[in-house]
């Protein structure tokens, strides 16, 4: 609690957040090298619940935390966001009937940078599979599988730059791939 909290090389690993108010798992303000290993979020009902939260608060900037082989489920708001955070993300992650599987912006003035999610499963989503917005700059998506989401598979908002997306976008109800940002690439992402 309060205005400098920091957390340095914490671990969490095999553990379940079920039924919490607005986070399953959360890190913000100086939190750095922290890993979180085989956790799962679920049945977070309030419209801003996240399953699992990296965010910048209280002026200080998460960095250099990894999320691999992590599930939420029924998360309200998004499965994992990371908001105004530098040099993170993870490999094997699921989002499964979330409302954002996974969002990428900006927080506090601060945009997100260098957020990369590999093998990352988004399905049935409520709306957006895979978002990246705020300016976030230099994030990638590799061998994403967004799968029968609510709107769109993956989208790319105005003021995003240099965004990677590969894997496969399929069966998703309004678009599989919206692009609207600068220097994006997405040639990799196959489109069904």
């Amino acid at each position: 609690t309060g205005s400098a909290n920091s957390q340095f090389r914490t671990k969490v690993i095999g553990c379940s957040a079920d039924k919490c108010g607005f986070q399953g798992f959360g890190l913000g303000d100086a939190a750095v090298y922290c890993v979180f290993i085989g956790n799962s979020a679920s049945n977070i009902s309030n419209a801003a619940g996240v399953g699992f939260l990296c965010i910048t608060a209280n002026s200080q900037t998460p960095q250099y935390n990894t999320y691999n082989d992590n599930i939420a489920s029924a998360c309200a708001g998004q499965g994992f966001l990371f908001s105004g955070t530098l040099y993170s993300g993870g490999d094997g992650n699921k989002a499964i009937a979330c409302g954002v599987g996974c969002l990428i912006n900006a927080s506090a003035g601060v945009q997100s940078q260098y957020i990369s999610m590999s093998n990352f499963q988004t399905i049935s989503s409520t709306t957006i599979g895979v978002e990246v917005a705020g300016n976030s700059n230099r994030c990638a998506i590799n061998d994403v599988q967004a799968f029968q989401n609510g709107t769109n598979g993956v989208q790319i908002d105005a003021g995003a730059t240099r965004t990677l997306v590969t894997g496969q976008s399929n069966g998703n109800s309004t678009n599989q791939l919206v692009d609207n940002g600068t220097s994006s690439v997405t040639t990799g992402l196959t489109l069904v």
